[in-house]
């Protein structure tokens, strides 16, 4: 019977050091062996899943832009797409731009830049997971002027306030949903466009049970498969909320508890998933 792991990547199956280290990469073959669909289940963009992964693992499918799209990574077809419409996306830029926070867009399966500053930090930050694309200077006339839906938007602070602002602005703006999980960080999407969502698409399509169905992770984003999937891994330095949803708890992504977890809870279960 086939099942599915969906799974994290940042704080979850990289390490510290923002890696992808071998014992993840042992433990996913481990998985696949067993029979699940390994499914990263990311806020990042499409090329952005670590290249470790794609190159070293046999994967089917990705849930990226934290749940806005789903992805057969063999074909390349889109499965399930919910983006933020044009209109409705630059006039959200418009309000962020206003307020001086820094940002990038999710479409197509990439990720823009706003300035040379912000795709530099970026790019430190994820290692170079990410590929560079043109900058974009004025994002608000770009989508509007080519007619193009925004996955997701990133939003960079540098205070609490300066987010509350921005949330406070778009709070007349319908049908978006922008979680404040951390302090300097938004995340603006659709709000039907969530990890749990896409991950009960994927598992209808291929006619698997969400009883069947894994559920690795660590922040707040990663609550709405939680609430969906069958057995729910929270990472040790998972937020407290996420914790409480799940059905167990494993070590911390900087002392491999990827792998321990999925060993101990789910390879080296003798009841079986």
């Amino acid at each position: 019977m086939k099942k599915i792991l969906a799974f994290d990547i940042d704080g979850t199956s990289i390490n510290g050091r923002r890696r992808v280290s071998d014992d993840t990469i042992n433990v996913l073959e481990e998985m696949s062996d067993a029979g699940y669909f390994l499914v990263p289940t990311t806020g990042r963009c499409l090329d952005a899943i670590p290249s470790k992964m794609t190159r070293e693992l046999s994967m089917d499918y990705a849930i990226t832009s934290n749940g806005s799209r789903v992805t057969n990574l063999k074909s390349g077809e889109d499965s399930f797409l919910e983006c933020i419409p044009y209109a409705t996306a630059a006039q959200i830029i418009r309000i962020l731009q206003k307020n001086r926070v820094l940002m990038n867009i999710h479409v197509e399966g990439q990720c823009y830049d706003e300035s040379y500053f912000v795709q530099t930090l970026r790019r430190i930050f994820f290692n170079t997971d990410f590929t560079a694309y043109p900058i974009i200077r004025d994002m608000a006339n770009y989508v509007e002027e080519k007619h193009i839906d925004v996955e997701k938007i990133q939003v960079f602070a540098l205070s609490r306030k300066q987010l509350e602002r921005c949330v406070k602005d778009m709070q007349a703006i319908e049908s978006i949903a922008y979680p404040m999980s951390q302090k300097h960080y938004l995340e603006i999407t659709i709000d039907h466009a969530n990890k749990g969502n896409a991950l009960e698409h994927l598992a209808e399509s291929l006619d698997i049970d969400m009883s069947a169905v894994v559920a690795v992770g660590d922040d707040t984003n990663d609550l709405a498969m939680f609430r969906v999937a069958g057995t729910c891994i929270a990472m040790g330095n998972a937020r407290e909320k996420l914790k409480d949803k799940a059905d167990h708890i494993t070590d911390t992504n900087k002392r491999e508890g990827f792998a321990k977890g999925l060993k101990e809870f789910v390879l080296n279960n003798k009841e079986g998933l």
